[in-house]
């Protein structure tokens, strides 16, 4: 498997192998043996942007087309019928793509990649052409310019009920890349095209709300990157225009009520400031009585918000401050606040594992003795 990143890497690299040229000025590498990329992924996470992404890298041209919107007259052309010699037979008019990319050559696109997307949705009529396409670059009897390279994009069938599995005779003919979507990288690229900074504090504090996807139900849910960067756009304009962002504005790009409703207080929580005043008071251990008043009667998604956004803020104030004895203090109080007859769930218990896995906190524990950590181990792990 692939991240986002490493795959637009790897196709960037075969692409500049495919333009190499040698001093005569012709390409290294022969046609056929430019064997075109298979981007498989999820819905949602950019696989056409970062191949758009790459020609604009490379200076090249870029033309897309999705192929569930061809037939097999827009693909390999019109017939017409031809006279020669006394004999009639049918030929085809040019393909919409050869006559696409050729419109980009008169452009000064020389070189550029074609984008497929959908491929392995493509119908049954059409796939023979598709697969004499990678085998020879020609679609029907014209052929796709020599500097022009090939990128397939595919979901997996389980996204896409539609799709198809793909047989040995095409996968002999493509380099396939499978990819998936990784928080971390995202996050960067959130911060990088700044992105709306309470999406980026949220997915920091709930990376396994980034992607989604569940067809079990009545009802399809989906949460992609592309909706929590698409959600982004929309904040930043309704702001601006002092439109209210409500609940049902969030559905209409994250798809999963729960993950919305999830997102929607985390957002009304760091709106007014509420959320960092109330983090700050448990953290010190001052005025928790307030802040648990504050918080009853909130529904499991905020005070699941509440406990990631606590641990990550011990985990920040670490690192800025390397101060292990007082983010040990921060610790016990923070376990100490869910440690509470209305707290029977397991919010004291993510709050445990969350420090659990945080390498920065456990360098903490590893130097300063917290006897509630210890008692949390105990408890969970049936330790004398």
């Amino acid at each position: 498997m692939y991240t986002v990143q490493q795959a637009k890497d790897e196709i960037k690299a075969g692409m500049q192998a495919y333009l190499m040229k040698d001093k005569d000025g012709a390409y290294c590498y022969k046609e056929t043996a430019k064997m075109p990329f298979y981007l498989e992924g999820k819905p949602g996470m950019g696989k056409t942007e970062i191949v758009r992404q790459i020609a604009d890298e490379l200076g090249i041209g870029f033309v897309s087309f999705s192929i569930t919107h061809h037939t097999r007259n827009t693909l390999l052309g019109l017939p017409v019928i031809v006279e020669e010699e006394g004999w009639k037979y049918t030929e085809y008019t040019m393909s919409e793509i050869v006559a696409r990319l050729l419109a980009e050559k008169k452009k000064g696109h020389e070189e550029g990649i074609l984008l497929l997307d959908e491929f392995n949705c493509a119908s049954e009529t059409i796939f023979p052409m598709m697969l004499a396409m990678l085998q020879t670059r020609n679609i029907g009897h014209y052929k796709i310019p020599e500097g022009w390279n090939i990128v397939l994009c595919g979901n997996p069938r389980e996204f896409n009920k539609s799709a198809r599995n793909l047989d040995a005779a095409i996968w002999d003919r493509v380099r396939k890349i499978p990819v998936e979507e990784d928080a971390k990288e995202f996050l960067a690229y959130a911060e990088e095209k700044k992105m709306h900074p309470v999406v980026i504090r949220y997915l920091g504090a709930n990376r396994v709300n980034l992607y989604y996807y569940d067809t079990s139900g009545d009802v399809n849910e989906v949460v992609t990157c592309r909706g929590w960067e698409n959600l982004s756009h929309m904040m930043y304009a309704y702001e601006a225009l002092g439109n209210p962002i409500t609940e049902n504005t969030v559905k209409q790009f994250i798809k999963s009520d729960e993950i919305a409703y999830s997102f929607y207080s985390y957002y009304q929580m760091n709106r007014d400031g509420a959320m960092d005043r109330m983090i700050s008071e448990v953290l010190t251990g001052e005025k928790q009585d307030r802040v648990r008043q504050e918080l009853k009667g909130k529904k499991m998604a905020y005070l699941c918000n509440f406990v990631a956004q606590l641990g990550k803020k011990i985990e920040e104030l670490f690192l800025n401050e390397r101060n292990e004895t007082e983010s040990s203090r921060r610790i016990s109080n923070a376990l100490r606040f869910f440690d509470k007859p209305e707290y029977e769930g397991n919010y004291q218990e993510q709050l445990f594992r969350q420090i659990t896995d945080s390498e920065a906190l456990q360098e903490v524990l590893l130097s300063v003795r917290n006897e509630d950590y210890l008692s949390m181990c105990r408890k969970l792990y049936a330790l004398d």
